[in-house]
């Protein structure tokens, strides 16, 4: 988010072993330009609470309702924007990938992984608002509010039964989404192919458009330029491969690149550092 958005943070903590950070924030008459596209190294829960908002998961839009919840795994990119002047709310959650191993529950992976990227993101706030979720959230703020010795590791307690509950719900169909049909498509391939030729002409053979309407829907949908998206998950694919032991330069060619420099090129523009000392330093950093 823009750090000139006008808002005020109604609670916040992350846990000591930073594997979980929950926030409920109220932004004032937010604006488009006060969200970005963005992807997070961690698993995301989001809860709308209230306002006039659309959410986007690589190029499946959600418009929400109150307690609405978006399930967003690692490297999903996102995106939030308002559709009219209202006061926006949210409960958001991320979840490191150490926290399943940690509390014995890595089976609650299973929304966040059995499914596409940009699909059956959304749990309906109907089920939501009638489920236990409604009531831990009280008490996870409850707990950090208290500051006693356990209140860490009850909140962590908390975080589980709430996993448990999303894993138990049946994630809404995509009919409310409106993802454009092509756009889909594209990104299913891409995703698909990230170290093969997606160059714009190819891209355009293979599904049958034009070169100009496919930059147009694609950029209309998903808030990025073709380009874009296939450089950030390119280098999103890159941080995973040398994190499983692969040297960078060999990480640069299986994830698509031409080469070390292209890859340099674009890893500097998109983090403003090297490789090096950005991806040395990935696992350290919080995704706030």
């Amino acid at each position: 988010m823009n750090q000139y958005a006008p808002s005020v943070t109604l609670s916040s903590f992350q846990t000591e072993d930073k594997t979980m950070t929950y926030f409920r924030k109220l932004s004032l008459h937010p604006a488009r330009e006060d969200f970005a596209l963005h992807t997070h190294d961690s698993y995301e829960i989001f809860i709308f609470i209230k306002g006039n908002m659309k959410f986007v998961v690589e190029g499946s839009t959600y418009p929400l309702r109150p307690y609405d919840t978006i399930i967003i795994r690692d490297n999903e990119m996102h995106d939030i924007y308002p559709t009219g002047p209202a006061d926006y709310e949210r409960i958001v959650i991320n979840i490191s990938h150490d926290f399943f191993e940690k509390n014995n529950c890595k089976m609650y992976k299973n929304i966040f992984l059995n499914r596409p990227a940009g699909k059956n993101n959304l749990i309906p706030g109907g089920l939501v608002s009638v489920s236990e979720i409604a009531d831990i959230l009280p008490r996870i703020e409850k707990y950090e509010k208290e500051q006693t010795p356990a209140c860490d590791t009850v909140k962590k307690c908390a975080m589980v039964e709430i996993l448990h509950a999303l894993n138990h719900m049946q994630p809404a169909a995509d009919a409310d989404s409106k993802p454009n049909s092509t756009v889909r498509k594209v990104i299913d391939y891409i995703n698909q192919n990230l170290d093969g030729d997606l160059s714009l002409g190819h891209l355009s053979e293979q599904f049958f458009v034009s070169k100009y309407h496919l930059c147009r829907v694609f950029r209309e949908h998903t808030g990025y330029t073709i380009s874009s998206y296939i450089t950030n998950k390119r280098l999103l694919l890159i941080r995973d491969l040398c994190r499983s032991g692969e040297t960078i330069s060999s990480a640069c060619v299986s994830a698509g690149f031409s080469g070390y420099s292209s890859f340099y090129k674009a890893y500097t523009k998109a983090y403003g550092c090297s490789p090096k000392v950005g991806l040395s330093q990935a696992d350290k950093k919080h995704p706030f």
